[in-house]
């Protein structure tokens, strides 16, 4: 048989798989592999089972009838209840395994073509229901194996003539194609930023067939705007942390060249300046006038009386974690106790930052970069819930970093990918860890083994297990964990001490009357932290302000040497210099219980399969956390702590950047979904969910999983769902989106089910319906990528609708 009629045979057997003489043939599925993984073709023999209780509806079947209860008025189906499925109705269903995902999709002639093929999801099962009897239905279950066959490699021919959308060579440098080597001139950057402006020109006179390819791949690639992405010359980093923040870019054609900030001007002695303090100040109207040490050093000079109408905000990222009640409308309190917007605030940060690097790239290049030239990363902590992920998006957007138009312009990051990234890319003379051969991390970590970063920041502390893919992909094993136990508790505690010792009540006046002076205790307080050693035996003095020890005089009528000898703890003492003497014992004792909180949760997560442990962030500079994780689990593991360890994540972020496939594989922290109407069943449903409407029986409130908690999702990997309008003429679809920590359940009303977002969908005007037909939305989320992103088609106008996902409303 030769090559034409073999693919004339195939072509048959694919388009008659569905059909009753055909149970016993194959289903092909294929979607497009993130960058780097191996794109596979499945192929398995169809099985046939039939159900023997006619009364009883399976919970698939269920589901293939679910219809969205509370975005409508009446129950939607693709087909009317009381409609039969017939053999062409095509229900990608969910299944059991943990590697695979959730899908309701239905088409009316799935796979009668080649682009049907290609286009279907991967990593799913496929599901034909057909009718035989009035009652009686048959479920074939195609399963996805690991083989492949010549199936597989027809389709992969069919995928290699698919038209690629042309790119430039910096493109191909920046998604790791470098097949194309630059010439290195003794002027490389300007030279290649020359380059870069004059294929930006030329790109702009691509024809309209060449954007629409490029945006019709940008769903498989994780962006889900149909604007073709953007070409970008540098990537720039802002790592925006609880205590210090900083920024560092790299030139897209010289990607193993991290460069770091400038040094800040100002900062404290014997303190590294490659970052600045996390400060904003604004003036007394509530415009901006400076971020990090400049504002620190201003507010400080300002006198006592003129500094109370400032607003000084300091250590503010922590409410993106803790306030679960997080929106647009969220505020902060300034250190005066003023109330101030939060998003003003985040996009005050992150705009000094964005002219900042701007001013930095154009003073380096001799020329003006503008903020479009740039890919923006933002580094965030892995543990942050898709609120907090959206707040920071949206005070960026409003920073002029990106803009909803070109969402992925602006890539937001996880702070323990960012240094796991880093960390297999260092050498381990540069880790401090001298082998015999300077080789990378990377090249002694083989496809399989597990390593984990716990990254130790101001605010929280994250822990992240990652896996060695093939094609140094990288797979979470487990959902990122952690908690607010960073460097801040160590503070509370002190400050918890001075409440001890001083009463809370004068301690809260202080902070209100006194605001300079608080924050002046503070520094004092966190150069002592960072100078405590386990194996210190004298005492630390912490200079505490005149304006303490004046106020409290006058409020206490008694000094503050009265105070702390009324105490009678021999551990603290009063200076004749005016210092606290705080003992060394006492000071670990004010490390213990953060201390102890970090590594009893690294502890529960190791497993055998672990073989290094990499400590990252800026508390890991404290020699005290140093000796904890070691003598906790150092005889478990390698635990390697990099020099400028709160660097890391800095440097990551830009490689992630250049980057965003480097993590190939996430693990759901949480499971998701909306809220259906199903078919009542009298034996699974209580009675007080039943909902009849006419003739129909249904079950209202069932919780409909997108994804479940600890599912293990790909990089690209599509969950959709398709729903119908009540009215044709509709223009707007409004669904409630809920979450839950656990991976079963049963009604969107179960006691630790919440709602977390609105999605809302606009619909294009559908001109010319067809008599009859319903109108089929089909909507596509992604939940493998760092952020959770949404998608929607109008099947029946072939147009793509506005869908947003809104996690703070």
């Amino acid at each position: 048989m030769d090559g034409h009629q073999s693919s004339k045979s195939d072509m048959k057997m694919i388009r008659n798989w569905g059909k009753e003489s055909y149970r016993e043939k194959l289903s092909v599925v294929h979607a497009p592999a993130p960058p780097g993984c191996e794109g596979r073709t499945r192929v398995v023999p169809v099985t046939v089972e039939t159900s023997d209780d006619s009364n009883t509806v399976s919970s698939d079947d269920d589901e293939s009838l679910s219809t969205l209860y509370e975005a409508e008025e009446e129950p939607l189906d693709i087909k009317e209840p009381d409609e039969e499925l017939d053999d062409d109705d095509i229900i990608i269903d969910s299944t059991t395994s943990s590697s695979t995902l959730t899908v309701i999709h239905r088409k009316d002639d799935s796979l009668d073509d080649i682009d049907d093929i290609i286009e279907t999801p991967k990593n799913v099962s496929m599901t034909s229901v057909a009718t035989i009897g009035s009652k009686e239905r048959t479920r074939v279950t195609r399963r996805l194996p690991e083989e492949s066959s010549f199936i597989g490699t027809f389709i992969r021919g069919k995928l290699k003539a698919i038209h690629k959308p042309e790119i430039t060579k910096r493109q191909r440098l920046a998604t790791g194609r470098e097949d194309v080597t630059l010439v290195r001139r003794s002027s490389s950057a300007k030279a290649e930023y020359a380059m870069y402006k004059e294929e930006e020109f030329t790109s702009s006179q691509k024809d309209e067939t060449s954007s629409l390819n490029t945006s019709r791949s940008s769903l498989s690639s994780g962006f889900l705007s149909m604007t073709p992405r953007p070409p970008h010359f540098v990537v720039v980093a802002i790592d925006f942390g609880t205590t210090y923040s900083g920024y560092a870019f790299s030139f897209v054609h010289q990607p193993e060249s991290v460069h770091l900030m400038r040094k800040w001007s100002g900062g404290d002695p014997g303190i590294t300046n490659q970052k600045t303090p996390t400060v904003v100040l604004l003036r007394p109207s509530g415009e901006f006038h400076s971020f990090g040490f400049e504002a620190r050093d201003f507010y400080h000079d300002l006198d006592a009386n003129e500094a109370k109408k400032w607003i000084y905000l300091d250590r503010f990222k922590m409410k993106l974690h803790c306030d679960q009640t997080l929106s647009k409308a969220t505020q902060l309190e300034a250190a005066n106790g003023t109330l101030v917007p939060a998003l003003k605030v985040f996009a005050h940060a992150l705009r000094f930052f964005r002219h900042h690097a701007l001013q930095e790239l154009s003073d380096e290049l001799g020329t003006r970069m503008r903020s479009n030239d740039v890919r923006w990363v933002v580094t965030v902590p892995a543990i942050w819930r898709p609120q907090a992920k959206q707040f920071m998006r949206q005070a960026a957007y409003q920073a002029g970093l990106a803009t909803e138009h070109y969402p992925e312009q602006l890539v937001i990051a996880l702070e323990p990918e960012a240094a796991s990234i880093f960390c297999r890319k260092s050498r381990f003379t540069q880790l401090q860890n001298p082998m015999n051969d300077d080789v990378t991390v990377e090249d002694t970590l083989t496809i399989g083994s597990q390593y984990m970063v716990v990254d130790c920041g101001g605010g929280t502390v994250d822990v992240t297990i990652h896996e060695v893919l093939g094609g140094a992909g990288l797979k979470e094993v487990e959902a990122a964990s952690g908690d607010a136990m960073g460097s801040v508790s160590v503070d509370r505690e002190f400050e918890n001490l001075l409440k001890k010792i001083f009463g809370e009540k004068f301690i809260s006046t202080f902070q209100r009357k006194r605001p300079i002076g608080w924050v002046d205790m503070m520094i004092a307080w966190e150069s002592r932290k960072r100078s405590t050693t386990p194996d210190r035996t004298s005492p630390l003095n912490v200079a505490l302000p005149f304006s303490f020890i004046d106020l409290h005089r006058k409020i206490r009528g008694f000094s503050v040497e009265t105070a702390i000898r009324n105490l009678s703890d021999s551990n603290i003492k009063w200076s004749p210099q005016g210092m606290l003497r705080i003992s060394s014992s006492l000071m670990q004792d004010l490390f213990a219980p953060t201390l102890n909180a970090i590594t009893t949760h690294v502890t529960s997560h190791l497993n055998k399969t672990i073989s290094h442990i990499f400590l990252v962030g800026g508390f890991v500079d404290s020699p005290m956390l140093q000796r904890a994780v070691r003598n906790a689990v150092g005889n478990r593991v390698k635990v390697i702590i990099p020099p400028d360890a709160s660097l890391t994540i800095l440097k990551g972020a830009v490689l992630f950047g250049l980057d965003p496939t480097a993590v190939r594989m996430r693990t759901s922290h949480m499971t998701y979904g909306v809220g259906v109407l199903n078919r009542y069943v009298t034996a699974l449903h209580p009675t007080s969910k039943m909902l009849t409407r006419g003739s129909d029986v249904w079950c209202k409130d069932v919780f409909d999983a997108y994804v479940k908690s600890g599912d293990v999702i790909a990089l690209g990997d599509v969950v959709q769902r398709s729903y119908a309008p009540v009215r044709p003429n509709q223009t707007e679809i409004v669904i409630n989106f809920y979450s839950c920590p656990r991976p079963e359940i049963q009604f969107i009303d179960e006691h630790d089910v919440i709602k977390c977002a609105t999605l809302r969908i606009k619909l294009p005007v559908a001109h010319a319906m067809p008599p009859m037909r319903r109108r089929e939305l089909r909507i596509s989320m992604m939940f493998g990528d760092t952020e959770i992103k949404i998608d929607c088609v109008d099947v029946t106008t072939g147009s793509r609708a506005d869908a947003r996902a809104d996690f703070l409303s």
